[in-house]
């Protein structure tokens, strides 16, 4: 009868499963599934390992859980921390994780890692490199916003970055998947990259995506529709750039304080839909906006804000040139022509030498 009575207890007894429990100096939310999350610590450490199970004893049994989660906000500000070891069953870590841990070096992430969490290891200043599993498709906000990282390969199997995701890093330079379509909100904000190359597939530049960096050039491929407001903010080292004609919409304050920024070449042969809002606040060396040919001249002078300013042919020198095809009219001891192409780049070599194609010389479009 005893031994029955005991087989019964043991039948009905109730699960740890909603409960935290601290093993290890760690602190776990336990789950009725079996499973364990890591939601803190007791005290704080340079070295965290954190294991694949964890037994709590409960109602005079033994309990076995698989830790599957780091929890929200587990670790942060934990500036002791240095090193965090993982194991590969786990498959989340949530917001914040790791923010704030100034000190953090060195953590791997499991293959069986699927979704890393906004801001999970925002101003971990010292975390110069990690490897991502394969099992991660996209960036949420913020991930390594203010991270040490100088240098970064984004995997190809990452089809999403996301809004700040490397704003603050240190970055000079970055190698992005071929399949991302987007350089969203405040991706690249106050990084520290010189030149930049936007890839093909991008059709759209993000509010402030480039703000308060020392570009110098960018290139823009004739994928992108649309450049969002405050772009290239506080660009003080960009002195002119290149729109390319698939540009359809330019936001408002695109180029606010860009204080070195003299003029822009305009490919789109109308003005991009920007509701009439300013674009150059406060470029007080801002004069001058090249153009592809006389009809856009007229378009471009029609609206705010692009007739506040000198509207120029691409190669032109003096306001207003002549309005017919060029035709050579100085001696042969006089300098030949310049020409360039549509993007604004000078051509080597006479007209004759070159490809066919549309160039243009001395502030005329030329189809050879």
């Amino acid at each position: 009868m005893s031994l029955m009575a005991l087989c019964c207890f043991w039948a009905n007894a109730q699960t740890p499963g909603g409960f935290q429990y601290e093993v290890g100096n760690l602190m776990y939310m336990l789950h009725d599934d079996g499973t364990a999350e890591v939601v803190g610590y007791e005290k704080p450490m340079a070295e965290v390992v954190i294991p694949e199970k964890v037994e709590v004893e409960w109602e005079w049994r033994e309990w076995e859980y698989t830790v599957n989660c780091i929890g929200e906000e587990c670790f942060k500000l934990c500036e002791e921390l240095t090193s965090v070891t993982i194991p590969q069953t786990v498959k989340s870590i949530k917001y914040e994780a790791f923010a704030g841990c100034s000190n953090l070096q060195s953590i791997n992430l499991p293959d069986s890692l699927t979704s890393l969490g906004s801001f999970c290891f925002e101003k971990c200043h010292l975390l110069t490199s990690i490897t991502l599993p394969k099992s991660l498709t996209k960036f949420e906000e913020g991930l390594f916003s203010y991270c040490g990282f100088t240098s970064f390969e984004v995997p190809n199997y990452i089809a999403e970055l996301s809004s700040g995701c490397f704003s603050g890093c240190p970055l000079t330079s970055i190698v992005l998947p071929p399949n991302i379509t987007e350089i969203p909100y405040e991706c690249f904000l106050g990084t520290k990259f010189t030149h930049f190359t936007v890839p093909p597939t991008v059709t759209k530049l993000g509010y402030s995506s480039f703000a308060w960096t020392p570009l110098q050039d960018i290139t823009i491929p004739n994928s992108v529709k649309e450049i969002k407001a405050l772009c290239f903010k506080c660009c003080k080292s960009l002195t002119t750039l290149t729109i390319p004609e698939s540009v359809e919409q330019m936001g408002w304050s695109c180029f606010k304080e860009c204080e070195n920024l003299k003029s822009v070449t305009m490919l789109p042969p109308s003005p991009p839909e920007n509701q009439g809002l300013p674009l150059f606040e406060m470029c007080p060396n801002f004069t001058t906006i090249y153009v592809v040919d006389e009809e856009a001249r007229k378009r471009y002078k029609a609206l705010y804000p692009w007739n506040e300013f000198k509207i120029l042919l691409i190669g032109e020198e003096e306001e207003n040139p002549p309005t017919d095809i060029y035709t050579p009219t100085e001696p042969e001891t006089s300098y030949p022509a310049k020409i360039y192409n549509l993007n604004g780049c000078e051509m080597k070599g006479e007209l004759q030498q070159l490809p066919h194609g549309v160039y243009i010389m001395n502030g005329q479009k030329i189809i050879k």
